[in-house]
């Protein structure tokens, strides 16, 4: 069932490629043939490829708003919005053996202290989402002080909140690269 809401609410690419397939096949038919009804059916795939894309940008999945929410935490980090970044974070967040207080008291010295400019995820974060909480691995690339770059990774669990989703979690990963 996951794959199925992925494929249609998420990334629909390999849906288009199908339906592009078979209008491609019913023009190469109607052009041996001549049959109307052939074009017929390359404008009822074309409507199904127009349901298939209102469908995918109007039903908003919860792997999609999380990944809203780190594009979020990536941009306000690298404008150094501290209160944007850290409203992300649970009121009963923990990681690394840090509370919520402790954790904004950090976040606003390493920004001061690295000026980061640039937040570049290497890859899209892996989200699992089970019910109420979610699981997502998360890769980036900090870029700082002019030219200089660091990897780095977390394990970040996930809590849904009446505002939205909030970080509950985060460990770093042993090895950030993918």
């Amino acid at each position: 069932m996951e794959s199925v809401k992925e494929t249609l609410f998420e990334d629909p690419f390999y849906l288009y490629v199908l339906l592009a397939i078979a209008a491609v096949v019913c023009l190469g038919v109607w052009r041996s043939r001549r049959k109307a009804k052939w074009l017929l059916m390359i404008g009822v795939l074309v409507l199904i490829a127009g349901g298939f894309y209102f469908l995918e940008r109007a039903i908003v999945t919860d792997r999609e708003r999380i990944w809203a929410a780190l594009d979020a935490m990536a941009a306000a980090a690298e404008k150094h919005d501290v209160d944007t970044l850290t409203g992300y974070l649970d009121d009963n967040y923990r990681g690394w053996r840090l509370g919520k207080i402790t954790a904004v008291a950090a976040a606003k010295l390493a920004l001061r202290r690295w000026q980061i400019h640039k937040v570049k995820f290497m890859e899209r974060p892996k989200v699992t989402v089970s019910g109420d909480s979610a699981d997502s691995t998360v890769r980036v690339v900090f870029h700082y002080d002019g030219q200089k770059r660091h990897p780095m990774g977390w394990e970040v669990e996930w809590v849904r909140r009446p505002d939205g989703w909030r970080v509950r979690h985060a460990t770093p990963l042993d090895n950030p690269l993918p």
